[in-house]
């Protein structure tokens, strides 16, 4: 069942909790470069990412998919420097986002909140009906 939400009625955050290791620690630097220099291609590079994570996150592995973006040269070497570079705005979102992490005890991913209240099962459709009927 598909639940139609007003407007202005929901918010989503896409958290990178990067808890999995100095692999995912890279990745969620690189996503958070990309919203932060392209916003409009940050969806299309987590597709990419996520479509190699039975692979090693190297730095060579992530500039390619970044490489895949339709971005200027120019965009593009700037998102590889920023989520290499100790201390940019990319790094800083990650310990920001590690934060929120610890702060709400997540331990797994993906995990869906609405409203303060944590979903048991993130692909139980039903589940996100329910919630969100709660708070009409």
């Amino acid at each position: 069942m598909q639940q139609n939400l007003k407007k202005d009625k929901a918010k989503f955050n896409f958290i990178n909790v990067a808890f999995l290791g100095e692999d995912s620690i890279k990745g969620a630097r690189a996503g958070h470069a990309v919203q932060n220099i392209a916003p409009d291609k940050y969806l299309d590079f987590q597709k990419l990412i996520f479509s190699q994570q039975a692979n090693k996150f190297t730095y060579e592995l992530i500039d390619k998919q970044i490489d895949k973006l339709e971005l200027s040269d120019n965009k593009k070497r700037k998102i590889k420097k920023d989520y290499k570079t100790k201390n940019s705005e990319s790094w800083k979102d990650v310990k920001e986002d590690q934060k929120i992490a610890k702060k709400n005890n997540i331990k797994e991913v993906p995990s869906v909140y609405i409203n303060g209240k944590k979903l048991k099962n993130v692909h139980s459709y039903s589940e996100y009906d329910e919630y969100i009927k709660e708070q009409d």
